[in-house]
């Protein structure tokens, strides 16, 4: 071990690259946070350990065609891996670059070339620049730290962080998304330290600097150019965040392909290539939404259900890890090339999909169907089958079909779940397994007919583990357990609201101008607090005090509207609040035709509501008396004659 070094005395004559087999960029705020305090809280003549950096020398593989071999032939740098401290490094090359540019666009230094700006005594930035960023010769710029070439961050890098001229279109994943916020924490952090006078803010940007170069202090440690990386990448990476189960595989492919028997040079190099663009397709599609990258955790596990045999097996990790990828198994020829080739394609093919599945009107190539379909699934919350939606689309099945499935997979989680409250794990294990039945197209058996194909296997077992959901088949169980005496707190509720809201839309004229979003609230038409006209509308249960919680959360007294209006109306009368709900969505446009909103107004919507209910999701109640039974509330004394609990709607849906 040697002994520590300051990052000025680590950069000299030294080129860094993160190999291909190295996780991304995985730092969040609170590590940028505890970085950033540990420079500012400092004393000046004081070190900070910052860690341990592990080397590999790779000088030797430099080709005299690569842009970094003018600096090793003519000035003797050295290329090295970066084994283990990778984190720590992109931070530290990031906060360098975001210091350059606050300093390049100051107003005493805009138009003034980089040799003229200093950052402290004798320091131009074109010196911080040579020594930390990058070297130029002739045009081209040979970069002191980068990502090797076929790494999907090394363009992004360059062109988005380090600011190279050019910005071809590159593409987001969740880790290049982590620098490019930690660029931004570093800008407006340097911006708030700037914000007193000028000359207070240069003193404090010498400091930074100064603290950062000189007194920020690591270990560094050189590996032997014959030491086994792969084979020791994940005891040597298990400090720090967490390495995922997804980055730890790309390592342990990477192994096996060097271990593969019979297999020449061109193969071996061309498995590598193949394993790289997987992971490079794969993290580009985890973060193609930028607002919400996916977590490579979810897709794996999704992925490895719908790959493998899952049955019995504890997790993706000791599978995938432990039994599956593993030397032993290579070396009695269990696991071929062919083996490993088959999986790759398979996980590049299906990170399609699923970022199709969370982000269907994003897609490309699914039908309005099919997106609406997802979408749908997607607010209502797909539980565990996830695995088996993905194997639909990454099989080649036709539209109306897949469609159908989604809809009566839709159907299944409303009953199921939303009405009757199963537990989480009801029949997980079936719908896991049909995930890997239809993947591999395998003839399904089971309790219902041996044989079955993948997609009878699937609609079968959506009917009959829904069945007890029912009587005479179509008639609802009521579960009253389910729903306790209240709607307000019902898991489903919000994505009830909405089919309702799309259900009506055909009987309105009025554009609706507010688009009903996962965000948007619950409104209470008769307020929750209820005091003059309200109490007068609602005499005849005002000597019932208790009666009023009933009215309260009772379905048709609940209305989805925006968070704006729903803060604006509060306990106003209902006349103010239908002016409101006029320029509203259609549901409000409904409520705001009622003349009035009394006991009958609530349970007569709520009758309404359930009455939707049942012919979306194709059950029928047993009369109209159990759908009053749902509605909890008890005004049976206050119907005119010739009125039922419930009168049948036209609206329903």
């Amino acid at each position: 071990m040697d002994k520590l070094k300051s990052f000025n005395d680590l950069f000299k004559q030294k080129l860094f690259r993160i190999p291909d087999y190295q996780r991304g960029y995985a730092w969040q705020e609170s590590h940028l946070q505890d970085f950033w305090n540990d420079i500012m809280q400092l004393p000046e003549n004081s070190s900070h350990y910052t860690g341990t950096i592990i080397l590999q020398d790779i000088t030797n593989k430099v080709r005299e065609d690569d842009r970094e071999h003018w600096l090793i032939e003519q000035h003797g740098y050295k290329m090295y891996h970066i084994v283990d401290g990778q984190q720590r490094i992109i931070t530290f090359v990031i906060l360098v670059q975001a210091l350059v540019e606050f300093l390049r666009e100051r107003d005493e230094f805009k138009g003034k070339p980089v040799e003229e700006i200093f950052i402290a005594e004798g320091v131009s930035l074109k010196d911080v620049t040579d020594k930390f960023l990058f070297k130029t010769k002739n045009i081209y710029r040979s970069y002191k730290f980068a990502y090797s070439k076929d790494n999907l961050a090394d363009e992004f890098f360059r062109y988005n962080i380090l600011d190279e001229e050019g910005s071809p279109q590159t593409s987001n994943t969740f880790y290049t998304l982590n620098m490019e916020k930690a660029k931004d924490y570093f800008a407006k952090k340097i911006a708030d330290l700037c914000s007193t006078k000028e000359s207070e803010g240069m003193e404090a940007l010498t400091k930074l600097y100064t603290t950062l170069t000189q007194q920020f202090k690591l270990a560094e440690r050189t590996l032997a150019e014959d030491f086994d990386v792969h084979a020791s990448f994940e005891t040597i990476n298990n400090r720090g965040k967490s390495l995922s189960t997804f980055e730890l595989l790309k390592n342990r492919l990477s192994y096996l392909a060097t271990l593969l028997p019979d297999v020449d040079l061109a193969e071996r190099r061309s498995l590598q290539e193949n394993i790289n663009a997987t992971w490079k397709e794969v993290y580009e599609q985890l973060g193609r939404n930028a607002d919400k990258p996916l977590d490579d955790a979810d897709f794996l596990w999704a992925h490895w259900q719908m790959y493998f045999s899952t049955k019995g097996k504890s997790s993706a990790k000791k599978f995938l890890l432990d039994d599956e990828f593993t030397a032993s198994k290579v070396h009695s020829r269990d696991l071929k090339l062919k083996d490993i080739k088959d999986y790759l394609n398979s996980l590049k093919e299906s990170s399609k999909h699923w970022f199709n599945q969370y982000s269907p009107y994003k897609a490309e190539g699914l039908s309005t169907k099919e997106q609406d379909a997802l979408d749908r699934l997607n607010r209502l919350g797909p539980r565990y089958f996830r695995p088996l939606i993905l194997a639909l689309f990454v099989k080649d099945i036709e539209e109306g079909t897949r469609v159908c499935l989604l809809d009566r997979i839709e159907r299944y989680l409303f009953l199921v779940f939303g009405l009757f409250q199963k537990q989480s794990n009801y029949k997980r294990s079936v719908f896991l397994g049909h995930a890997t039945t239809l993947y591999h197209n395998l003839p399904h058996k089971s309790k219902f007919h041996h044989g079955d194909t993948p997609i009878e296997g699937i609609e079968k077992s959506l009917a009959f583990d829904s069945a007890f959901c029912f009587k005479n088949h179509t008639e609802l169980v009521i579960n009253h357990d389910a729903i306790k005496d209240e709607w307000y707190p019902w898991n489903n509720l919000h994505y009830f609201l909405q089919e309702y809201e799309k259900s009506i839309v055909p009987r309105f004229r009025t554009e609706n101008k507010e688009n009903l979003k996962l965000s948007d609230t619950i409104e209470h038409i008769l307020p929750k607090k209820i005091d003059g006209d309200w109490r007068r509308k609602f005499s005849s249960v005002d000597a019932r005090e208790e009666d009023w919680r009933y009215y309260k959360n009772s379905l048709g007294n609940l209305l989805l509207l925006s968070q704006q209006h729903n803060s604006s109306l509060g306990n106003t009368p209902f006349a103010n609040k239908k002016e409101t709900y006029k320029k509203g969505s259609y549901s409000e446009q409904e409520v705001a035709d009622l003349k009035d909103w009394t006991p009958k107004a609530i349970r007569e919507r709520g009758c309404r509501l359930l009455s939707f209910m049942a012919k979306r999701w194709d059950f029928e109640f047993e009369n109209e008396y159990a759908k009053q039974e749902l509605l909890w509330i008890d005004d049976m004394d206050n119907l005119e004659e010739g009125d039922t609990p419930c009168p049948s709607d036209e609206h329903a849906g």
